[in-house]
């Protein structure tokens, strides 16, 4: 049984090729999986700050107006 050395080169080489390519495919999935997370997360700050200005205005509404607002335990 002879062994060819030229046709060993060739699937070493191709194997090689074959994995580096493998674990490169994976590098951009990370980047777009923090892109998508900072997307996420200035969305709920824009929810947060609308709630402040919101409830910033209603206070200021109340003050301006003189109107009370008393909230009872019975009533919860």
């Amino acid at each position: 049984m002879k062994i060819n050395i030229k046709n060993i080169r060739i699937k070493s080489i191709c194997t090689t090729l074959f994995i580096s390519l493998f674990l490169s495919c994976n590098n951009g999935v990370i980047e777009e999986l923090e892109k998508r997370n900072t997307f996420l997360s200035s969305l709920a700050n824009l929810g947060n700050d609308f709630l402040n200005i919101f409830t910033s205005f209603s206070d200021m509404v109340t003050d301006t107006l003189g109107i009370i607002m008393l909230i009872l335990k019975r009533v919860i």
